[in-house]
Formats: C-alpha cells, structure tokens, sequence
C-alpha cells in the first residue's frame, strides 16, 4: 500500500516539475514594469501563446516577437501613447504588446473582446472573430488558469 502512495506522490511530483517547465515565467521583471491593469501572469499567457517566449518568432502575416507586434500597430502605439518602443527589442515588444492589450481593455471594457481583439485586430471580420478569435481566447484562458494555479500563492 505504501508504495503505491510513494508511486503516486512521485507522479504528482514529476507533473508539477513538468508543467512549470512547460509554463515557465520569464521576463516577470519586464512585466512588471509596464503593466498597470492587467494582472502580469495573464501577460505571461499571451506571450506563452504568443510566442512560446521566442523574441525571434514572425508569424506568417509579419507579426514579430514575445507579444508578436505588427510593425504597423508597433508604429501606431508609439504614436498613440507618446513612447518609442522598439518592437524588434525584447523589452519593447512586451511593453508594447502590454500598452496596446490595456488600451484594448480599456476600449471594451471587456477582457475577452479586448484578448480576441489582440489577436484579429480591431477591425476583423466578425466570422473571423468568432473563428480565430475564439480559438485564440480559449487558448489563452487555459494558459492563465494554469498559471494561475503554478503561481499564485
């Protein structure tokens, strides 16, 4: 008997070890200097979404970095808030992509418009919307809900 609760303490064991390697918190520090509203650890979810954490990923349609930035959207927050981030630097990419969620919250008042909102871009079709938007925004409840569980004491 008590080698099967030995057996089961070690599983326990290597699945907690094993999702917080999979769900790691990275760049906290960074985190934690831009953000204002938005709880850091729902900002460690995007960029695990995101990114996986890869300041050198480009998606097919030119988003680049952490928090994929469209250059575009880079230039037009910049702009917007009076800053001079550089997407293609990792802190700037995140205190970009962090600026742009919390003006999109604050839009829509609505924390899952303003995620699937990051994701299409504000003016998405609406079956677009739906279809990524929505795939996008379970993905990313998901990633937060562990996180949450890993990290918040």
């Amino acid at each position: 008997m008590r080698i099967w609760i030995l057996f089961i303490i070690l599983f326990l064991y290597i699945g907690m070890y094993l999702l917080v390697k999979t769900f790691p918190i990275m760049y906290y520090d960074v985190v934690i200097n831009h953000t204002k509203n938005i709880d850091p650890l729902l900002i460690q979810s995007v960029m695990h979404v995101e990114s996986n954490f890869r300041q050198e990923a480009i998606s097919p349609l030119g988003a680049v970095g952490i928090m994929q930035i469209m250059p575009s959207t880079a230039k037009w927050i910049n702009d917007f808030f009076g800053t001079d981030f550089d997407y293609l630097d990792t802190e700037g990419n995140i205190a970009l992509g962090i600026l742009y969620l919390e003006y999109l919250l604050e839009k829509y008042e609505n924390l899952d418009k303003a995620l699937i909102s990051y994701n299409t871009g504000p003016y998405a079709r609406e079956d677009i919307k739906k279809s990524a938007g929505m795939r996008y925004l379970h993905k990313i409840k998901r990633a937060y809900t562990i996180y949450k569980i890993l990290y918040r004491r």
